[in-house]
């Protein structure tokens, strides 16, 4: 969750001042750092609302996490004032295209075993397209 007396040009101010890499001393990685999804998810959102985020921008704030396990067990769901997620954002600065979520029932009690399915595709899909960039070109672990 972002702190709340962070407003976001503090955001852009602190992604600016981070270490070039996670092998600077001044960098604690951690295995399974939620916090670190947490914090990057808060600097996305922010940024992109701004309008002030790009591909360029983005991938200097993934960049930061190189080699580190971030973790998306720290993801809040906060989402962008046009509904996107974070990794919805990162998808379409990109240019990836993020699945389609099927028609499903919202109660998932109800769901038959192919409606099942067919919500697993979609995640393992937008999983599989969001780790091609995160872990294909910024090596997040």
């Amino acid at each position: 969750m972002p702190h709340p007396q962070i407003n976001g040009s503090d955001r852009l101010r602190c992604a600016r001042e981070l270490p070039k890499s996670n092998n600077d001393s001044s960098w604690k990685r951690s295995v399974g750092n939620n916090e670190a999804f947490t914090t990057f998810e808060a600097t996305v959102i922010a940024t992109y609302n701004k309008g002030a985020l790009d591909k360029a921008l983005l991938s200097t704030l993934m960049e930061q996490h190189r080699g580190a396990d971030i973790d998306h067990g720290g993801m809040v769901g906060t989402l962008s004032r046009d509904g996107l997620d974070v990794e919805e954002i990162v998808l379409k600065l990109f240019g990836k295209a993020c699945p389609q979520y099927p028609s499903l029932p919202k109660d998932h009690r109800t769901w038959t075993p192919e409606q099942e399915r067919q919500n697993d595709e979609y995640w393992e899909l937008r999983s599989a397209a969001f780790a091609e960039i995160s872990r294909g070109l910024f090596g997040w672990r």
